[in-house]
């Protein structure tokens, strides 16, 4: 999450997220499993702050300051630009893989 803020989640099946991917609210990320001696599939959640465990419901974090005006139309251009590349870059390595 940035600003030393983390979220570690355990006893996954899989998990289709890496470090750095962009994740849309509400996309599925990854499927609940069972490790050990467990009774069904569950979910183990933490919540870090500076390396150290927090409850997140209760957790203050930092404000974000927005991006000031006279940048964001720049910020804006720029990222659609790379965005796109990166659409293109999986699209490449989607054909690749399949070929």
């Amino acid at each position: 999450h940035g600003l030393g803020v983390m979220s570690i989640f355990i006893h996954l099946d899989s998990i289709s997220a890496r470090e750095g991917d962009r994740i849309e609210q509400g996309k599925a990320v990854a499927r609940v499993g069972q490790t050990g001696r467990a009774t069904g599939p569950h979910l183990h959640y933490e919540f870090h702050v500076n390396g150290t465990h927090r409850n997140p419901l209760t957790v203050k974090l930092p404000d974000a300051a927005p991006l000031p005006k006279q940048f964001r139309e720049d910020f804006k251009l720029e990222s659609e630009t790379l965005l796109t590349q990166l659409e293109q870059a999986k699209i490449q390595a989607l054909a690749l893989r399949d070929e």
